[in-house]
């Protein structure tokens, strides 16, 4: 398994961590909630659609 350096970071919030993954077809984050467990991958393709929806829609479900 392919798999490069991870990036942690917590907050009071949120405690996660960040690598990039090869294995699939290009590469991808996996974002792993090192609380929880849970396990998250995103192309870039999905990264990009996150920044482009506008902040106070992001808000509504963050705050």
């Amino acid at each position: 398994m392919k798999e490069a350096k991870f990036l942690e970071i917590r907050n009071e919030f949120s405690n996660i961590r960040i690598s990039i993954d090869l294995n699939g077809n290009g590469p991808r984050f996996k974002i792993e909630c090192l609380t929880s467990g849970v396990v998250k991958y995103v192309d870039p393709l999905t990264m990009e659609i996150l920044m482009r929806i506008p902040d106070n829609i992001l808000e509504k479900y963050i705050y």
